[in-house]
């Protein structure tokens, strides 16, 4: 009986620490805006407190006995963590829109990071004690141990993909989970006869039973908690999470917004910018009657170009919940664009729908989010851009916009620029450029229609953008200064490492670059260091490798002659390097 019951302990333990950790990564993304350098802080400061715990365990072994009484404030130790995460930004005093500096992201993190990680070191390492009583060896009782946590956190996984495509908020999950783990305990207490750490399980169990009684209110409060490290001054409309991000809709300073992971998407009542883009589609690609638009948050883009002469609009993203979660919460403008017969929402991965396609497109507009993460690089690929080629009709064009600067360049928006401008360089024949904070590149064969003369493509405006438009032609002439123009395609030219600087699948340059560029502000001598170790290639990965090789051969050579104790050693190497690797 207690050998099943430590089993479901162990499996319950995976279950709930991989469920846990899933949840509090989204929230962490969210809080921050991350990027994978967000992962790694978050994943090497949870290492270092298992670590940690693990190291107590030891020292302390005679806390073991107290195993329940740690489960169930592994429990209350999520939630608070939870919260803590929810609101990471106004704890540590920093604004919504403030770029945290790498120093102050990691020590956040760190500490942020201590009650769960912590926790999971301690509770792993005295089960595994428990476990020595059933089995005949310690290495045995490892073994078992984490068998049963690895399936747990296998059904873990899959019980959390399924709850989040069925959009069951995480507060809620994470409410249930603790629910469930301060129950287990509980019943453990029972069932072991442990009156000492009963009556301490039976409170944490009432406290969540109370929690998810109350949980439409408490649900309320976490979620405006959550949203005032987003955009403090917009007031919530609503918000889920959907597979692939956390979607929220609210009324900011008079407009309606859509943001994604805490950053705004789209501003669906912003009429005077679409009209603008709209109107510079048109006349870069001389009255585009095909388009194609990858990626969500274009919708007030689409419809201003269905005021003009166009026959077809197909949009291209993955999120389906992003589709009917827009639809609802839509203006009554943009609502029409979901009825006319000249659009087609299509829900398929933007680059598998690319290499799927026969169909040709005048314009092609790729409105993807930068590449803050390797997945969002490989829109901004050579072989992206290939495919992007292939489904342009002989006159077509395609364009991308990146964060830049129109009147003055610095070291990381140029290198960050060149990647995009290189890359697209390798595909295309012709690239405009119309230079601003939001930088538009344009690309095309040498019989595509591009022109970077603002008097050529005024006229074309002139005749193609609507009257009822707000944004009028003449505003052309304000994109598509010359000697701006010049300015930045020389700064791209002139780039002394423009060769070095083409983005493909195999080796993810524009991700890098940007961010170096994000973290501009943020931390100086972090982007030195990053770009020295980038311009230094392979060789500084090589020589600290050389360096711990010789010190290897040293070691054993004139330090330990012992055959045990260099197994040992081996075992331990090993064991960091393992870990280091992952």
């Amino acid at each position: 009986m207690k050998k099943c019951l430590y089993r479901l302990i162990f499996s319950s333990l995976g279950a709930f620490t991989a469920l846990t950790q899933a949840i509090l990564i989204r929230e962490y993304l969210v809080s921050f805006q991350g990027s994978e350098l967000s992962l790694g802080i978050f994943y090497a400061s949870w290492f270092f407190w298992v670590a940690l715990g693990a190291a107590l365990a030891i020292k302390h072994s005679s806390a073991s006995k107290h195993l329940l009484t740690f489960l169930s404030i592994y429990a209350l130790a999520a939630a608070l963590q939870f919260l803590v995460f929810r609101n990471l930004k106004y704890l540590a005093g920093v604004e919504a829109w403030e770029l945290l500096s790498f120093q102050k992201a990691l020590l956040l993190t760190v500490f942020a990071n201590a009650p769960i990680s912590l926790l999971t070191g301690l509770i792993f390492t005295y089960g595994c004690w428990y476990f020595k009583n059933f089995t005949s060896s310690s290495k045995d009782a490892v073994s078992s141990a984490y068998i049963y946590e690895s399936l747990g956190s296998f059904l873990a996984g899959i019980c959390l993909t399924f709850l989040l495509i069925n959009l069951i908020n995480t507060a809620l999950i994470i409410l249930a989970s603790c629910l469930f783990l301060s129950f287990l305990s509980a019943v453990s207490s029972v069932v072991l006869k442990n009156k000492g750490e009963r009556a301490f399980s039976f409170s944490v169990l009432a406290l969540f039973i109370l929690l998810l009684a109350f949980r439409i209110p408490v649900n309320r409060a976490i979620g405006t908690l959550r949203w005032q490290t987003i955009l403090p001054e917009a007031e919530l409309i609503d918000e889920i999470d959907t597979p692939y991000r956390h979607l929220a809709v609210a009324e900011y300073k008079g407009n309606l917004v859509i943001t994604s992971d805490g950053k705004i998407l789209v501003n669906l009542t912003d009429r005077i910018a679409a009209e603008q883009n709209a109107s510079l589609f048109a006349a870069m690609a001389d009255l585009p009657v095909n388009i194609l638009i990858l990626g969500e948050g274009s919708e007030n883009k689409i419809s201003s170009l269905l005021s003009f002469q166009v026959k077809k609009i197909t949009n291209v993203y993955q999120d389906r919940r992003y589709f009917y979660f827009l639809k609802k919460h839509a203006p009554d403008e943009i609502k029409t664009i979901f009825q006319d017969k000249k659009t087609e929402f299509i829900m398929q991965d933007p680059r598998k729908y690319l290499a799927d396609t026969a169909e040709k497109f005048d314009l092609i507009v790729i409105n993807k989010p930068e590449p803050s993460s390797l997945y969002a690089n490989k829109y901004y690929t050579k072989e992206f851009y290939k495919l992007v080629k292939k489904a342009l009709s002989d006159r077509g064009v395609a364009t991308i916009k990146i964060s830049s600067d129109k009147n003055f360049l610095g070291e990381e928006i140029r290198d960050y620029g060149t990647s995009v401008y290189q890359t697209l360089s390798n595909v295309f024949e012709k690239i405009v450029i119309v230079p601003a904070e939001t930088a538009w590149f344009f690309a095309g064969n040498n019989n595509s229609p591009l022109s970077q003369s603002a008097d050529e493509l005024f006229l074309r405006a002139d005749v193609y953008t609507p009257g009822d438009f707000k944004f009028k032609a003449a505003g052309i002439y304000s994109l598509l200064e010359e000697d701006r123009i010049e300015f930045v395609k020389n700064s791209y030219l002139n780039n002394p490492i423009i060769e070095n600087l083409v983005n493909s699948d195999n080796r993810p340059l524009t991700y890098f670059l940007n961010l170096l560029f994000s973290l501009r502000y943020a931390d100086s001598r972090l982007v030195k260091m990053l770009k020295i170790i980038f311009l230094s290639g392979w060789m500084v990965f090589i020589f600290p490798a050389m360096i711990l090789f010789f010190l290897r051969i040293c070691y054993l050579k004139y330090i330990d002659s012992s055959i045990d104790k260099r197994f040992i050693f081996s075992a331990k190497l090993y064991q960091f390097f393992s870990g280091f690797s992952s």
